[in-house]
């Protein structure tokens, strides 16, 4: 990436979206050549103002500037590529629930338009297909060792089909085989810890499953130790059962018009939501999806999104309701009695 040119890093793998900008910073670019701004700390008009001025020691001068897509780029007033030196907007991973996703996915579409328009270049990260067995198996070989199949799928199951997590709980797979040459499965699922994603994931595949006690078990470990659990409810764990029932729904529709989700027909892929499509998901997850839908019908995860509404309305105190724990076991239990009707 020459000086003058501006570069917009996104994509849903974090680990290899930082790889890429570390890698765009010049070796010899001190503190006087490279400015970092937070997007809604600060005005673009101060972006380009840092990027065009005059290097210290450097060739030229590097701004970055981090969580893009808090900032509405109607509102931002961008409009002028940098004249010199490098500009790299960073759209980092935002939390939020499923509105907040949305609006940060309107953001980042607007300034992936406004970046193409002024010449600039938009690099998405993102993993499809075998690509992530490929890469998991290169950061083995990379530390001395090999990983058999099943174990890089353990690990990309674990961690809710993220490469970046896969990548970050390598370091500790590789430690605890010491002088082992093969990382096998035993090896991940003794040290890897699971995603919140995969616990959602394992507590809802227990539903359907007919196991409403290891449902309860990975419930527990989610919320009801923790001292805010209503803080979790809200910010974690009701939006993520939601998406988890929606990539099920998906999944048993794909099921039961005898078809694939890559490969479904347009009539049924347009009814997929934009938010949680499973088609966006890696080739693991569909794989786990396609899977657990089997065990239910479109009814069942029907009557399971019913009841996670009157969950969030009891939480909210629209309906009677107990404790915070309370309302969770309760939710579990009644969508664990729903699927057992079957």
């Amino acid at each position: 990436m020459p000086a003058g040119q501006l570069l917009l890093l996104a994509g849903k793998e974090p680990l290899l979206r930082l790889r890429a900008l570390a890698e765009l910073v010049p070796k010899d670019n001190d503190d006087f050549d490279t400015e970092v701004f937070v997007a809604d700390e600060s005005e673009p008009v101060h972006w380009l103002a840092s990027v065009g001025t005059a290097p210290f020691l450097a060739e030229y001068r590097t701004v970055i500037v981090r969580n893009l897509t808090r900032v509405d780029p109607a509102d931002a007033n961008f409009n002028s590529a940098p004249g010199a030196g490098r500009l790299i907007l960073v759209a980092d991973d935002e939390r939020g629930d499923d509105s907040a996703q949305k609006k940060f996915d309107r953001h980042l579409t607007g300034w992936s338009k406004i970046v193409t328009k002024l010449g600039g270049k938009v690099e998405s990260f993102e993993v499809t297909g075998n690509k992530a067995h490929e890469l998991v198996s290169k950061e083995a070989a990379a530390a001395g060792k090999t990983i058999s199949k099943p174990a890089i799928d353990a690990l990309l199951e674990i961690t809710g089909g993220s490469l970046s997590r896969s990548l970050e709980e390598m370091e500790k797979v590789v430690l605890y085989v010491g002088k082992a040459t093969e990382i096998r499965e035993n090896d991940v699922r003794a040290v890897a810890i699971p995603s919140k994603e995969f616990a959602i994931f394992s507590m809802v595949n227990s539903l359907v499953s007919g196991s409403p006690r290891d449902a309860l078990s990975q419930l527990k470990t989610l919320a009801v130790a923790n001292p805010k659990s209503s803080d979790v409810a809200f910010s974690s764990i009701l939006p993520m059962v939601s998406r988890q029932l929606r990539l099920l729904w998906q999944a048993r529709v794909c099921i039961d018009a005898g078809t694939q989700p890559r490969t479904a027909p347009e009539s049924i892929y347009r009814t997929f939501p934009d938010t949680h499509s499973i088609i966006k998901q890696s080739d693991n997850a569909i794989g786990m999806n396609m899977r657990m839908a089997r065990n239910v019908d479109l009814d069942q995860i029907e009557a399971c999104l019913q009841i996670l509404a009157d969950t969030d309305g009891r939480l909210k105190g629209l309906l009677p309701a107990y404790s915070t724990s309370d309302t969770l076991e309760r939710m579990v239990l009644e969508m664990a009695e729903a699927v057992k009707r079957r």
